[in-house]
This record gives structure tokens, sequence and C-alpha cells, in this order.
């Protein structure tokens, strides 16, 4: 099992650093990723894009969100050249996004050990979450963890998919 499998901090193979559950933004701004990163802040809010990084067997397009200076959760979306296919930009389809939500479902079966379930709904006015009666392709499904939870989503209505994973505060 890798590091961020049981810590939950990801190792940016480009630069050998790494970054996980309890870092700041002060920490990341001390991170050679940090002087290619795109900021986006406002509202207590700091999102980081650093663009495309190794990190295990992948290659991702990698954001990072912190929240009141704390790192809240760190997106990834596998990049074209692992998932589904080499320049699936140019010939963007649902099937293709489909088909990298499906891959990120692998990815975290092979590097967590065990495949992630329906993601449960939260709701402020419901007592308990609740699990989806209809599973498909587009279901986000998720593994709850000792530092968090990893998640694989999928957002028809932008046709993207991709992983989260979210650092208990």
């Amino acid at each position: 099992m890798s590091d961020f499998a049981s810590t939950g901090v990801i190792m940016f193979r480009s630069t050998g650093e790494s970054i996980g559950p309890g870092a700041t933004v002060a920490d990341f701004e001390r991170m050679k990723l940090a002087a290619t990163a795109h900021r986006h802040m406002g509202g207590g809010k700091t999102i980081c894009r650093v663009g495309v990084q190794r990190v295990l067997d992948g290659a991702f397009n990698v954001t990072l969100h912190f929240d009141g200076g704390r790192l809240d959760f760190i997106e990834l979306a596998a990049d074209n050249s692992m998932a589904p296919s080499p320049g699936a930009w140019d010939a963007w389809t649902i099937e293709n996004e489909r088909s990298r939500k499906a891959w990120h479902e692998d990815w975290i079966r092979r590097t967590f050990g065990q495949p992630a379930g329906p993601a449960p709904i939260v709701m402020p006015d419901l007592p308990k979450p609740i699990i989806p009666a209809m599973i498909d392709a587009d279901t986000a499904m998720s593994l709850a963890l000792s530092w968090g939870e990893i998640g694989s989503f999928m957002d028809t209505r932008s046709g993207s998919a991709w992983l989260r994973a979210s650092y208990k505060r």
C-alpha cells in the first residue's frame, strides 16, 4: 500500500515534494510546485492549479483546494495520456469521459486495495445519509479512509470526471 493510501500524503514525482492532511497554504508556497501554480483566492479559500503531475502510477491534472488556509481537498483528473486515450480532448465524447471515470475507479482499487462504493448523499434536512437506489456509470463512488475519503465523480452537465481526496477537519 502506498503512503497516499495509508496517510493521505500525495508525492509529486516531478519534484519529490509531498502534501497532505494538515498542510497549509504557507506550506504549499514553500514548495517548488508553487512557482508555476495558478492561484484563485477569495472568501477564505485558495485554489491552486498545479497542472499535470505524476502521482503514483498515473498522470493527473492536480488542483489543491485550501479552506481557511488549510488543505481541504485535492482534485485529480487523469491526464489524457493515461485515460481514456491520448488526444481524447480532440474527440471528446461523454463515453470517453465515462471511461475516464471508470479508469479513476480502477485506480482507486489498485491504489487502496479495495473498490469504492456508491457515495452517500448527505442532505441537511435528513437525519442520515442515503445511498442512491439507482447505481450507474455516472454515480459518485467513494471510499472512507482513516485520513478522509477518496471519491470518483462525474458531472454530465460539464462533461467531466475527476477524483477528490478529501481530508478530515
